[in-house]
């Protein structure tokens, strides 16, 4: 079955709070010099205005035009597969997997890179809500599937399959 324009609306108004977020975060940082640190929480977390033109912990640095084609790759794969996730929670995971991808395409087109701004003390990178989104749809997707095939409990599709004649 699927998704009536109602139902739908929980997850579009996930979609669009994320990337509202996101960008407004990092608007925010681009009022200040690139590399200044604010301390928000001692010893925790920190508010830097960083330019990012590769992918978490500095990968593909300068690939800016490969990590959007990348993006777009991996946007078409989410659509193609969109009925797998029929499950309420897979829904969820799949929306924040679709608002980080697509927080960050926005930077990535309309700057040339992505504006990271959140540095964890101990943590090797400076991230964004957009990368927060993914980390935590790519670890629930993953932790899910892992939880359905141990226990057996994988929902049936929201469009259910053709039989072969």
């Amino acid at each position: 079955m699927r998704l009536t324009p109602r139902a739908f609306l929980p997850y579009a108004g996930l979609f669009i709070g994320i990337i509202a977020l996101d960008q407004a975060v990092k608007n925010v940082s681009r009022g200040l010099a690139l590399g200044e640190r604010h301390t928000l929480i001692p010893k925790l977390l920190a508010f830097t205005h960083v330019q990012n033109t590769g992918i978490t912990f500095g990968f593909l640095q300068g690939s800016n035009g490969a990590v959007i084609w990348l993006s777009i790759f991996f946007l078409g794969i989410l659509v193609y597969f969109f009925d797998y996730f029929s499950t309420r929670t897979e829904r969820v995971l799949y929306t924040l997997l679709l608002a980080g991808i697509i927080g960050n395409l926005i930077d990535r087109l309309a700057q040339g890179f992505v504006t990271d701004v959140f540095d964890l003390t101990g943590w090797p990178g400076i991230f964004n809500v957009a990368d927060s989104a993914l980390v935590i749809g790519v670890c629930g997707m993953l932790l899910h599937e892992i939880y359905t095939s141990t226990h057996g409990k994988r929902a049936a599709p929201a469009v259910p399959r053709r039989s072969s004649p």
